[in-house]
């Protein structure tokens, strides 16, 4: 079993495509909000990955749907759970050495300047039924190797048969639209990065090899702000400046800075979102430039 920590993988080239992150919120798929943050972070993919998952989606039988858990993941948040479950293994194992540990490490958490999720290009996704409730996959998603007794390996021996049958389901939809899995992660699929071209033979990757920052999801997250409110001057979200037939943006904007996090960010085991800005409220921005073009002072 070929593991992320493999230095096969990190030989791996890659040929940045310039792919957008577009935000699942909008395309119609089920997401589940238990790794929500303000900035909807968690909620961004790689288009390329978005495109298979409709593909998977259509695939299904009627009344099975995706739920989609966790897409954009930060590289804080990849050290610490990193960090995190390393301190798990060697408390579990203390005779394994460093190399031993790292391995047993990325069989759960990817090592951070590895992690597909970094990148946008990789999503944990489970199934659902039309309530959205899940369906048995014999595993919570994210169950670790050592709590389930490597039963969060995709083929793992000892499942239950309704169990099987669902994950037979979503493995076998999955890989047909063109993801690939992670085989220690029934959950785990990703498409661009270093280990898709490894496992489908491909020379090189498509995804940028360095993480995303959050500051390239929060340009996102503006861009797609434009896109909705193209064609509209509303008053909360925009003023005309009439002087100079500019349309300025004032909403409140949530800004993801750098790598940088809040020790209050923290969801169950996972760190999410950054630094949080918030730009003045508008209605005061906008009552201030009439009061200077008033000559008013306060």
């Amino acid at each position: 079993m070929l593991l992320l920590s493999d230095p096969k993988v990190a030989a791996v080239g890659v040929q940045e495509n310039g792919e957008a992150l577009v935000d699942l919120r909008s395309s119609g798929l089920r997401l589940d909000p238990r790794y929500a943050d303000e900035t909807g972070a968690f909620a961004f993919v790689r288009r390329g990955v978005q495109d298979r998952l409709h593909r998977a989606q259509a695939a299904l039988p009627a009344g099975v749907y995706l739920l989609v858990v966790e897409g954009w993941r930060s590289l804080a948040a990849q050290h610490r759970l990193f960090d995190a479950y390393t301190a798990t293994v060697r408390a579990a194992s203390p005779d394994l050495d460093d190399g031993q540990v790292r391995s047993a490490t990325s069989a759960y958490i990817a090592p951070p300047e590895l992690a597909p999720h970094t990148t946008g290009g990789a999503v944990d996704v489970t199934l659902c039924d039309a309530d959205g409730i899940e369906l048995d996959m014999g595993t919570a998603l994210n169950a670790t190797p050592l709590e389930s007794g490597n039963l969060c390996y995709t083929d793992a021996a000892d499942l239950e048969p309704l169990a099987r049958r669902n994950r037979g389901l979503l493995v076998f939809t999955l890989t047909r639209a063109g993801l690939v899995n992670y085989p220690t992660e029934w959950w785990h699929w990703s498409y661009g990065d270093r280990y898709w071209a490894i496992s489908i033979g491909e020379p090189q990757a498509i995804r940028p090899g360095e993480p995303l920052a959050g500051r390239a999801v929060w340009r996102e997250q503006r861009r797609d702000r434009r896109q909705d409110v193209r064609g509209e001057v509303r008053g909360r979200d925009r003023h005309l400046d009439a002087e100079r037939g500019l349309v300025t943006e004032v909403a409140p904007l949530v800004v993801v800075v750098g790598q940088r996090e809040p020790a209050d960010a923290v969801h169950g085991d996972h760190v999410r979102g950054g630094v949080v800005g918030h730009v003045p409220d508008a209605a005061s921005h906008r009552d201030r430039r009439l009061a200077e073009r008033r000559g008013v002072r306060g």
